[in-house]
């Protein structure tokens, strides 16, 4: 794990220097950095294979013509060396890292399906003076790009370090800005400084005499073909002990984020139990899970270290959350406290269970969008009218009802409804405020990739919430939030290798609701933790801002300027609000403070 960073057609003495520190926090293991020409390539390392001098980045290949810098980690590294020793290459190191740039020398962008893990790097051809860059399929790891006027290319595993390499006023990006206002995150394809973009997941790129060409090089295929409920337990049970097992692979002690639901459950079950982890236990006992986690470690003969958080605590910790924060979210602080537990326990890496519940129906919305478009669906006729009548309310519930009728009769429609922070009329009438002209944000983004790829709804519905609710808040969360921490967060379900197994599974048997075929390709579990009801990974928001410490948890911070008919009573709108204007006005100077009060 690493952050890396790159100017590719122009020379700057200062950009290795800037880069460097701005990366600091993603490898304290080592840092390096490789200038040749108009070529300048950076890297700091978090060493968990091979953590000798051999594994230095940036790396030049036994031929000396490409240098790479990488960040990520590929678990089959090994089983892909050995054919390149079999031809004659001779590693000087026990790194994936090498491992990538001696497969990327004999097969080029071929080699990339063939990379299991997760990945963002460039390689440069000395002979070629070509850059090539890529990044893994579902965008585990971050790369962003800014192209300058000249041609030149200047990437980074942060925004944050291209803000601090770049032009001294960077602009404000409002389509980006609409997106967040609607759904509390990014889009893949966007960032909220206008002209710093990530590279796609899945994507690779190739710059050439600045000029700047990309390619998909995976797409998920659903097309069913396995249909018996069997067989269907006999592949998942195959793909996810393989994830797992690959996951497992380091010359660092691997721990494991306990939650105390089934995901990270099934982790542990699937490791063969004994996998040392940690957890979060909080005051409020409806959303602590420090018990459960303790109990499912017994279980399975595990060491389950408990960190007890208060409402003290979490307001301490807040500072370094926000000088965390690569981009603004309205998730992420359990997932940074959780990796500063981790740290704190000695980690450098750990397993995680986000994704169990995109690949496997665990959430609510694989049942209740389907009704709510089913509906949708019924009333198509006085949908409108039903909607018009909500729209005048005040509360936050009617309006979202109310853009939900209004919207169109589709499971991208529904799922932006559904998953919505605020409602495209609250997000037109808060722009406004902040004198920025109507800004339409995408009801769902599904990374180019069409409903016409789907074979039904149910597989459309579970493609959205792997792209929009995984892919652009959570992993993107355990990406800024384990680096703020020092501590690279591996994610066995977020696996292309497994969703590509796993796919042909005939979407009512793979997402049968209460993640059905996880429980049953894992009959490890204890009986009595498939029988609890779904509990997310939450801390108590509500009772830290409105109760008596919520002077602390929220010392100096405001809500930027918003209509006065706009309900924020929910918590998670306020944090929203919050972590957005305080990002804004701390990374590129803009303030939407001026009619704003006291949150």
């Amino acid at each position: 794990m690493c952050g890396i960073a790159g100017l590719i057609g122009r020379r700057d003495p200062d950009f290795a220097a800037i880069a460097d520190a701005r990366l600091r926090h993603r490898g304290p293991d080592g840092a390096g950095s490789f200038a040749e020409d108009d070529v300048t390539l950076v890297s700091r390392r978090l060493a968990l294979l091979d953590p000798s001098d051999a594994g230095r980045q940036p790396m030049i290949s036994a031929s000396g013509r490409h240098v790479i810098v990488f960040n990520g980690e590929i678990y089959n590294f090994r089983d892909l060396r050995e054919p390149l020793q079999r031809a004659g290459v001779a590693f000087r190191s026990g790194t994936d890292t090498e491992l990538v740039l001696e497969l990327f020398a004999a097969e080029g962008w071929r080699c990339l399906p063939l990379l299991r893990g997760m990945f963002a790097f460039c390689i440069y051809d000395r002979a070629e003076r070509t850059a090539f860059l890529a990044r893994d399929p579902l965008g585990i790891k971050p790369l962003y790009r800014r192209h300058g006027p000249g041609g030149e290319l200047a990437f980074a595993s942060e925004v944050r370090t291209l803000l601090a390499t770049g032009p001294a006023r960077p602009e404000l990006d409002p389509a980006a800005l609409a997106h967040y206002l609607a759904f509390g995150t990014l889009p893949s394809g966007r960032t909220l400084v206008a002209g710093v973009t990530p590279l796609p997941p899945g994507h690779f790129g190739v710059w050439k005499g600045g000029r700047w060409t990309e390619e998909r090089f995976w797409r998920p295929d659903f097309a069913p073909r396995i249909g018996d409920a069997a067989e269907a337990v006999r592949v998942a049970r195959a793909a996810l002990g393989a994830s797992v097992g690959a996951h497992l692979v380091s010359d660092e002690p691997v721990g494991l984020l306990l939650s105390g639901g089934i995901d990270s459950a099934a982790i542990m079950a699937l490791a063969g139990g004994g996998v040392p982890a940690v957890t979060i236990g909080v005051a409020d006992p409806a959303l602590d899970e420090s018990a459960f986690a303790r109990r499912v470690a017994r279980h399975f003969g595990a060491d389950c270290h408990a960190f007890e958080l208060s409402a003290d605590q979490a307001a301490a910790r807040v500072p370094e959350f926000v000088a965390g924060m690569d981009q603004p979210s309205l998730d992420g602080f359990n997932i940074f406290c959780a990796a500063r537990a981790a740290h704190e326990r000695g980690f450098k890496a750990v397993l995680a269970g986000s994704g169990g519940d995109e690949l496997f129906a665990g959430y609510p919305s694989f049942t209740e969008i389907p009704q709510l478009l089913a509906v949708r669906r019924r009333v198509q006729p006085a949908a409108r009218r039903f909607g018009a009548a909500l729209a005048g309310r005040s509360d936050a519930g009617s309006r979202r009802m109310a853009a939900l009728l209004d919207g169109a009769a589709t499971v991208d429609a529904v799922y932006g409804g559904y998953r919505s922070l605020f409602t495209p009329r609250e997000v037109q009438s808060i722009l406004a405020g902040w004198g920025i002209a109507p800004m339409a944000a995408a009801a769902g983004d599904d990374r180019g990739i069409g409903p016409a790829a789907f074979p039904n709804d149910l597989d459309r519905l579970g493609w959205l919430e792997t792209t929009n609710f995984l892919g652009n808040r959570l992993l993107r969360d355990a990406d800024d939030f384990g680096m703020a921490a020092g501590v690279e967060i591996r994610v066995p379900f977020a696996d292309a290798a497994l969703l590509d197994a796993i796919a042909p599974i005939a979407a009512p048997i793979r997402l049968a609701p209460g993640k059905a075929l996880l429980k049953r390709a894992v009959p490890e579990l204890p009986d009595w933790l498939t029988a609890l009801p779904k509990r997310g990974f939450t801390f108590p928001f509500r009772a830290w801002f409105d109760g008596a410490s919520a002077g602390g948890f929220l010392a100096g911070w405001r809500l930027p300027a918003l209509p006065a008919n706009l309900d924020v009573r929910d918590e998670t709108r306020r944090w929203a609000l919050l972590v957005l204007g305080e990002w804004l006005e701390r990374h590129i100077g803009v303030s939407f403070y001026e009619r704003s009060g006291a949150a």
